[in-house]
């Protein structure tokens, strides 16, 4: 009998009772498929977790299966995965909440950023998105424990004249002296998020200019009362549905707004790049990204 091991990654912030479900119609589909399924038994949520995954994961299996039962960051895919010779196969599931609710397992960030990571760990994966009672997910995860991975094919070539040298030259020239405001350093397990500023610097002439979590909230905690009222209010004239929105978060928002405002004058900044998971969100009660636009 053929095996595999299965890892299902989650957290606690997204919905766990789903991710659990999920796991578990994950587990019992693979062994439909006549195959011996190894891993951890529960969702890998925490870094002990992880630790005792890994204590005990089959260093010689030849796939590993790593589902994204919700959100979770790169960093167990990393530990977990990134050193082993099998193949990796990364597995999302649909999200099932409401239009323009919040996401309740966002999975498929979860299975991007794995991807990426374990990329820039030198460990290649491919992928499947859907639930356990899908028929293409059934055929492909046949297919992989009988080592027929799915393919990703190859981009079409783009064929064609080169851009204007002279235009290239112009956009480049444009972006020398300009400055990128960096709101704290990028999350542990989100390597897209990572940069080279000596890179930026070398190659694009941008100067980036750092600023603190901590320093942010200091900033915009001292905004005043009369500056978070106007923004606010400026704000519901131009969106009037803000108003439908709690007020408490969208006043966070108005004084984090203002607060960056402040910050864009003073430094003369061109764009923002700003980390804003987990700490708004945890810490602030509020996403920025109403801020933001």
């Amino acid at each position: 009998m053929s095996s595999c091991t299965l890892i299902a990654l989650a957290r606690p912030t997204f919905q766990v009772d789903a991710a659990q479900k999920y796991f578990d119609e994950a587990r019992k589909l693979i062994e439909s498929l006549g195959v011996t399924v190894d891993g951890p038994s529960n969702l890998v949520m925490t870094p002990e977790d992880t630790k005792a995954a890994k204590d005990s994961l089959n260093e010689n299996e030849k796939l590993y299966i790593l589902l994204n039962a919700s959100f979770s960051d790169a960093s167990p895919a990393v530990s977990l995965l990134a050193g082993v010779k099998g193949n990796v196969l990364l597995w999302s599931v649909r999200e099932f909440g409401e239009v323009g609710d919040r996401l309740l397992l966002n999975s498929m960030c979860g299975s991007n950023l794995a991807a990426h990571a374990l990329r820039d760990a030198g460990k290649s994966s491919l992928h499947i998105h859907g639930n356990p009672d899908e028929q293409h997910i059934k055929s492909a995860l046949a297919d992989a424990v009988s080592g027929k991975l799915p393919t990703i094919g190859e981009p079409p070539l783009i064929k064609g004249d080169l851009a204007d040298h002279g235009k290239v030259e112009k956009a480049l020239a444009s972006l020398k002296g300009k400055k990128v405001g960096a709101i704290g350093d990028a999350p542990a397990g989100f390597t897209p998020c990572n940069y080279d500023a000596e890179k930026l610097r070398e190659y694009f002439g941008l100067e980036v200019i750092n600023k603190s979590i901590p320093e942010i909230f200091a900033d915009i905690a001292s905004v005043s009362m009369d500056e978070e009222s106007a923004e606010y209010h400026s704000a519901c004239e131009a969106q009037p549905s803000l108003k439908s929105v709690p007020e408490k978060e969208a006043r966070v928002n108005a004084s984090t707004r203002v607060a960056l405002s402040k910050w864009i004058g003073a430094n003369g900044l061109s764009a923002i790049a700003m980390r804003c998971w987990p700490d708004f969100a945890v810490d602030l009660g509020a996403c920025p990204c109403a801020a933001l636009s």
